[in-house]
This record gives structure tokens, sequence and C-alpha cells, in this order.
């Protein structure tokens, strides 16, 4: 007996060539897709068609990645892990540590921190931070100074308390005695000397080391973890920090520091904990920051810093604050991460374009260019939002949310090459989702719910059947018009039953 919905089939049947290949045989290749592809797939010789509900096609890269600095191509060699990445810096050593979500990398246990080594293998290095996440990380000497949301006993190495921040050995992975238990979440650190600045989501009495009051940014001692006298008292959380020559740069969700109003931006004396005249203003959260020389780089969520229009992402003076005349013109959605190697400025978030060019979630521009400062040939591509980057020689390490990284935009329907699953140049760009495909000699008939297609900029008409060329993916002249979804096709000599 059958329960459940019930589904009526319609057939109707057109002319077509009389010529007819087909497969239903699918490819177990290494890229993957953002979403269904179950709907339809068909092989023809080499070429492996597909039609689904996704917008992306790329390798199956997990939360992290590295990527050629250069050429954006995937390093396949590292290991992976299974959750989301919130943060890498590099080890030093030409790896990385990564913190996270995660609770394995490489199939190999690692809870929420992990060491991967120069040649992409995992490292003994095993911390085992056994609750929530890590969010921020920091290396100083011979510690690794941890933030984030994990609390409790037995919270780090299984055996040692710790809330909210912790430090523990380069070389071992064991716990150290500094511990400046705070009451909220850390989201940043920074280190400058003997100094580890924290900034959060921690507030009121008590809030640092059980017996002190800091409102969402404090100073700790390196060795000690003694919290110090400074004391700016922020208003809101606090998202990022860079600290350089004297001065603390802060970004986040904050309306004012000390009492005096900074929105979501602000700069603090490293001496006196007192703000300095610094004050961009951004009207939106501020999530990543970093500095190179005279440049502070700011992400988020803002429409206008520095007195100017500028979407997610801007440059910033660090003498009074105003946004230089460097125009990256990113839409789509705010701006997470940021990464600077020499003039190259490499950002990541949920951007769906940069300087007018689709650059899917990270890209990389030039800060030498004020205008059309895109660097157009580096675009890994990612499917979902990528939280953190950081390089180290050649390698731009990139964590996040996403589960490929380093493919190509292609929207409901693509074509991959059946020996080694990398996607083709065919891209036809249809409306909406496809639903069912079918190949006969050089034509693809795509039938699904979409009413155009798009390419080179210009829109074609095609309601939910239509014929594409097998080599251009360009659409043939046959076009029926179909009332509603087209969910199965197939060809026998001059007929498509839809």
């Amino acid at each position: 007996m059958i329960t459940g919905r019930l589904f009526a089939v319609f057939l109707v049947s057109f002319s077509v060539p009389a010529s007819f290949a087909q497969s239903n045989t699918p490819d177990a290749s290494a890229w993957v897709t953002n979403g269904t592809v179950i709907y339809a797939m068909v092989l023809d010789g080499s070429t492996l068609y597909m039609g689904g509900t996704f917008s992306y096609v790329g390798p199956g890269v997990d939360y992290g990645a590295a990527l050629d600095s250069s050429t954006g191509q995937v390093t396949a060699s590292y290991v992976r892990p299974n959750g989301t990445v919130w943060v890498s810096i590099p080890d030093g050593n030409g790896g990385w540590y990564i913190g996270g979500d995660f609770t394995s990398v490489g199939g190999q246990t690692r809870n929420r921190l992990a060491r991967i080594n120069s040649d992409g293998s995992l490292h003994s290095w095993n911390p085992n931070v056994r609750a929530s996440s890590v969010r921020a990380l920091a290396v100083s000497g011979s510690r690794v100074y941890i933030g984030g949301t994990f609390s409790g006993a037995l919270a780090i190495n299984g055996t040692t308390t710790r809330n909210r921040l912790a430090a523990v050995d380069t070389g071992t992975g064991t716990v150290t005695a500094w511990n400046p238990n705070a009451s909220g979440t850390v989201n940043t650190l920074a280190v400058s000397g003997s100094t580890v600045y924290v900034g959060g989501l921690f507030n009121g009495a008590n809030s640092m080391n059980g017996n002190t009051t800091r409102n969402n940014l404090a100073a700790v001692d390196a060795s000690t973890g003694a919290v110090t006298t400074w004391n700016p008292n922020v208003s809101n959380e606090v998202k990022t920090l860079a600290v350089q020559s004297g001065t603390v740069y802060a970004g986040g969700t904050f309306v004012s520091i000390g009492g005096d109003i900074r929105n979501n931006l602000a700069a603090v004396n490293v001496s006196t904990g007192q703000l300095t005249s610094w004050n961009p203003s951004a009207d939106g959260t501020v999530y990543s920051m970093a500095l190179s020389g005279g440049t502070v780089y700011v992400g988020g969520n803002f429409d206008n810093v520095g007195g100017q229009a500028r979407k997610f992402f801007a440059a910033l003076n660090t003498t009074d604050g105003s946004a230089t005349s460097w125009i990256p013109n990113v839409t789509g959605g705010g701006v997470r991460s940021i990464a600077v190697s020499g003039s190259t400025v490499y950002i990541g978030g949920l951007f769906t374009t940069v300087g007018g060019q689709t650059r899917n979630m990270i890209a990389a521009l030039d800060a030498t260019l004020e205008t059309n400062n895109l660097i157009s040939g580096w675009n890994p591509g990612a499917a979902e939002n990528v939280r953190a980057l950081a390089i180290s020689g050649s390698i731009l390490y990139a964590g996040g949310d996403f589960t490929t990284i380093g493919g190509q935009s292609r929207n409901y329907l693509a074509a991959l090459n059946a020996s080694d699953g990398t996607v083709t140049s065919w891209n036809p760009n249809p409306s909406s989702n496809v639903y069912a495909l079918a190949v006969s000699g050089n034509t693809v008939y795509a039938g699904g719910d979409f009413t155009s297609f798009t390419r080179s900029g210009s829109t074609v008409d095609r309601t939910r059947l239509a014929a594409l060329d097998a080599t251009t993916g360009n659409l043939t002249d046959w076009n029926p018009g179909v009332q509603s979804t087209v969910w199965a096709s197939a060809v026998s000599g001059s007929a498509v039953y839809a």
C-alpha cells in the first residue's frame, strides 16, 4: 500500500532530431555543490551534466582550506576539520593554529583547537577544548592564547577549569597557570609586549578574574593573567582588535567608550586607556580589522565610515580616521575577515561581488589602485561565510562555514569533467531550479521551474523547458513553453517526453 502524497505525471512529446545518447550513471567526483543535485544528472561521454537547486560547484573542502596566495587554487593535501573554523593564525613554522566548533581534523579527534603542519598534515598538538567554541587566538613566545565561549570544569585538556580565556604551551599543548577568568564571550585577542588585550561581550562586576569590573575590553598581563588597571569601559560588544604604535584599535557594536561617543570604531591609548581623537564612526557592525602602515582596513556590515560611503569594507587613515580614496565596492553581504600581504588585501565574508565583478565570499584586492583594484585572476569562490583569513608565505588559510571553496558559480545547471570532477566552462545560467535533464546528440534538454536564461548580460525567455547547445551552453531556437514545473524528461527518437 502506498501512503502519503499522490503525484500525477503529465507527458507531452515534442519533435527533436533522431540521434540520441544518454546515461544515468553518476560520477563520484571530488567536486560538490551547495544545494540539491538529486533531481537531474546525466552522463554523456566524458561530461556529466547536472541540475538542481544549487548556485555553486567546487572542490569538497570542508570548513578550512589552504589556498595559493597567487592563484587561489586549493592545496588538496591539507587536512580538513569537521566543523566551522572561526579563527586561523600562523604557527611560525609554516603551519597553522585553527580554532572553532570542530571536533575532529583529518578524521582524528581535535576538539575546537588544532595545529596543522606546513605540509598540510595534522600535528600531534592537542589542547582538547572540551566545550563550546574557540573564537580567538594569539601567539606570543611559548604560549598560544585562546578565547571563546568555552567554560567550566575540565574545559581544557579534560582536566582544567578555564572560563573563556586560557593559555596553552605551543609545544606540548598543556594548559598554563594563566587564568583571567572572563565572565562572557571572548571574540578577539591581540598581544603587544607583555600585555594581552581581550575584546568580547563581558561586563559588570566580577567580569574578569572573578573580582574586577571590565566592560567588553580589558588588558591582561601576558605572564601572570592579572588584569591591569587599563580600563577603557566599552558600552557594548568588541568584535575585533589590532595594536600598533601605542594604540589599540577596536571594532564592534558599541556606541561609546569611557562615556564618549564612538560608533563601532575607536582607538585607545595603550598607556592610559583613554580615547584618542581617531573617530571614523561606522554606521554598522565592524567585524574585522587589519593594520598596514598608515592604513586600518575594516570590514563589517556598515554603509558609511570615515565620513564616506563605503559599503562593508574600507581603508581608513590611522592619523584622523578618514576614509582613503581607495574604493573596493563590495556588495551582497558583509566582510568578516581580512588578511594583508604586501600590497594585496584578502577579504572574506558573505559578499557576492567586488568591484562590479562576481566574487563569492572571498576576494583579493590591490591596495595600490584606488579604483578597479580587484585582482581579476584570483577568484577561488566559496559556498558560504569565510570567517577567518591568515597568510604565511605563499599560503592563505581560509576558515568558515563553507563546505566547498575554489570552485565556480553555476546557477541550477552545470557540467563536470567525468575524468577529474572539475567544473567545465559550460554555464547556461537558468533563472531557477532544474529538475530534469536529457541529452540527444549535441543538445541538452532541461526542465524545471525556470522562466529565462541569462548569458553575457542578455536574458532570453524559456518557460520550464529548454534546449541548450552541449558545447557552448547557448539556447537553441527550440521553445515549446510549458505552463507549470517540469519534473522529468526523456528523449526517444524524434520526441522529448516531459
